[in-house]
């Protein structure tokens, strides 16, 4: 039985290819009997794979003075098998509290950001994890009792960067009958049998609750997960191509093309923007997802999303944008008046513009081009306001109607960042152009105009 679990964790390394000839394996031993049997099995396959073995641990600070014997006991294993051996001590309740996480997790980052750490420090490339397959059932029923994303429901990878779980096909009685055959020694945590914690719940009442209804119910439900992990590698795959497309990297973060997303499912949206998510440095949640999910489509009108950390997503036109640098202005503020025809310079604009009365005759001297914007002298009145686009200006694109300003620029397609740039005139506190891009229907000029007013830029752009 020991010597064909010894095999069989031969055989699942190759068959995952887990560890390659000339590999620095780091092996995550916490004292408990699952990390210890992955250590003396590696041990005993260490001539045969070829390669260098250390152990790793860390002390987490919770339990005290059991903690502390646990990582003395690593450490005289370690000695005692004549690896090395490396170790780091923390607090994980005050950074639980510091960072308002459980205290799971917690513990959890500050162990990686320690393994990473000896990662580098050491060269290693792999680091070894002893979660066997009951962890397995434990972890899915955890994330699913939790609420997960699609991803969560395969539950641990055998293989992910540099982690390999070579005991994740292997359940508990199998590794307890190894160490109880080899006269093994290891030490028990005794928060595994602390109920607070929802991952003892799990294995001390639910799993033996669910065994009543099936006694499979554990080798169906990693079989299930299997399956899923499998799709799950295809989708992502598709996934991958759809992300070259439509997602872009620049300077000030990441944009979506959301017209190229637009005829995609919500399915694959909701996949791409988990995707993007993960690339932030913020902790992303299911309702950041849903709230970028409601954003991802082209046009509509400027919306901001205030994410975690100073990362903001806000869309202009075709395009998501999720980054933390870009600025959400206003835009400049000015505000001038103008009692007569002459030359008039906006310096928050760089933008210099001329106004002429003309008449019919002086009209047909000159050329025209499409910046220009004539309006009826005769339904004008002086002074003349120029100012940016407040919130509730209102126009008359055509004859008969009045629209929104704001959504004349969405039709228009006008960047959010750049509305407070293109400046408004106005008479008698009433909108009569909007830059060169559309003058009121009532102050055009008609088959009975006989004076006309001309806003001329002469320097600048609107």
């Amino acid at each position: 039985m020991n010597q064909d679990l010894v095999g069989r964790v031969f055989k699942n390394i190759k068959q995952y290819e887990l560890i390659s000839t000339g590999d620095f394996v780091l092996v995550a031993v916490s004292g408990g009997p699952d990390s210890v049997a992955l250590l003396h099995i590696l041990m005993r396959l260490r001539q045969r794979l070829k390669i260098k073995l250390g152990v790793i641990h860390y002390e987490h600070g919770i339990r005290g003075v059991s903690s502390l014997r646990d990582a003395r006991f690593t450490r005289n294993l370690a000695f005692k098998l004549g690896l090395p051996f490396y170790i780091g001590h923390g607090q994980a309740r005050d950074y639980a509290r510091q960072e308002h996480l459980s205290l799971e997790m917690a513990a959890r980052e500050l162990r990686y950001a320690f393994f990473e750490k000896i990662l580098k420090q050491t060269g290693a490339n792999r680091i070894a994890l002893g979660h066997t397959a009951d962890d397995q059932v434990e972890e899915i029923l955890r994330r699913f009792l939790r609420g997960t994303a699609w991803a969560g429901f395969g539950g641990m990878e055998v293989k992910r960067g540099p982690y390999i779980r070579p005991l994740l096909n292997f359940f508990k009685h199998e590794i307890l009958a190894f160490l109880k055959k080899e006269k093994i020694e290891y030490v028990i945590d005794e928060t595994n049998y602390d109920q607070r914690f929802l991952r003892n719940r799990i294995r001390m009442k639910l799993i033996p609750l669910l065994l009543k209804f099936n006694p499979a119910f554990k080798e169906n439900l990693l079989e299930m997960a299997r399956i899923w992990r499998e799709d799950n590698a295809w989708i992502e795959k598709q996934v991958d191509e759809i992300e070259a497309k439509c997602v872009l990297s620049t300077d000030l973060g990441l944009k979506l093309d959301l017209e190229r997303l637009a005829f995609m499912d919500r399915a694959i949206k909701r996949r791409l923007l988990h995707r993007v998510l993960q690339k932030t440095a913020f902790r992303s949640s299911k309702r950041h997802l849903n709230a970028l999910l409601e954003l991802a489509f082209p046009g509509g009108p400027h919306k901001t999303l205030i994410l975690p950390d100073n990362w903001k997503a806000y869309k202009e036109n075709k395009w998501l944008y999720i980054t933390q640098e870009v600025v959400l202005t206003e835009g400049p503020s000015y505000h001038y008046v103008v009692d007569k025809p002459g030359k008039v310079k906006i310096k928050e604009l760089n933008l210099s513009l001329e106004i002429k009365e003309l008449s019919l005759k002086d009209l047909g001297k000159m050329a025209l081009t499409p910046h220009d914007i004539l309006l009826d002298s005769s339904k004008v009145c002086f002074p003349l306001e120029i100012r940016p686009y407040q919130p509730g200006d209102r126009f008359s694109p055509l004859p008969g109607i009045t629209k929104k300003i704001k959504d004349f620029f969405i039709d228009q397609k006008i960047p959010y960042s750049l509305r407070k740039k293109i400046p408004i005139f106005l008479s008698e506190g009433k909108v009569i152009s909007i830059a060169d891009l559309r003058a009121d229907a009532k102050v055009t000029p008609g088959p009975e105009t006989e004076r006309y007013l001309l806003i001329r830029r002469i320097q600048g752009q609107f």
